[in-house]
């Protein structure tokens, strides 16, 4: 949904059926394998083989790397961007984001591992994302003054804060009318949600 893969059909089913419907014809000719149950969802897995053929297909698109640091080879071209964690102080990182301008998923490997190794996340890094869809931030520490400046992101899609500290989301979060999911789930100590949640007009799926 948040890269526009997806569209509704005649028949009027909803985008996350028309998913459903697509993710289970790929599972039926074992394009994914079933891998077994978490605690709320079930785990699949991708062959070896047709991963190799998606990187393949993917080309400079698509970027994974366990460590992300100043020094990284990594095409301008790139607009999907997979990493455990950063080699340097997030300071010095700056210059990757600067390169990858057209930059439209930052996804974790690990979920559950800190790729800023609890340093606060500058909101400076935002002024380099412009065109982000998708932003899986779980379990990341020191993200209150990254938040203050989220509206930048006015082509956002899909943002993940589960499993971090943040108390109060600001209410510029509001101002993404594009955003159709918002999880945050296991997150502890918020308090309360922004006043103007009406105005998330596209939010399709809301996990706390």
């Amino acid at each position: 949904m948040a890269e526009d893969l997806l569209h509704p059909l005649e028949n009027s089913k909803t985008l996350e059926e028309v998913g459903f419907g697509y993710f289970n014809d790929l599972a039926s000719k074992s394009f994914f394998q079933h891998s077994g149950c978490g605690n709320f969802n079930q785990h699949f897995v991708m062959h070896v083989l047709v991963h190799d053929l998606a990187t393949w297909l993917g080309g400079e698109f698509y970027f994974r790397t366990e460590v992300l640091g100043k020094d990284t080879k990594i095409a301008t071209k790139t607009r999907h961007l997979s990493f455990s964690k950063f080699s340097d102080p997030i300071s010095a990182n700056f210059d990757i984001f600067g390169r990858i301008k057209c930059l439209r998923t930052i996804s974790p490997i690990y979920l559950w591992d800190d790729p800023f190794n609890k340093e606060k996340a500058s909101c400076s890094i935002l002024s380099k994302l412009k065109y982000l869809r998708v932003l899986k931030f779980g379990n990341f520490e020191g993200l209150d003054a990254f938040l203050d400046s989220i509206d930048e992101l006015i082509h956002l899609r899909y943002l993940d804060l589960s499993s971090t500290s943040i108390k109060i989301l600001p209410e510029s979060l509001c101002n993404l009318y594009n955003l159709q999911t918002l999880k945050l789930f296991n997150c502890n100590n918020l308090t309360r949600l922004p006043n103007d949640m009406q105005n998330l007009v596209n939010l399709h799926n809301l996990e706390i």
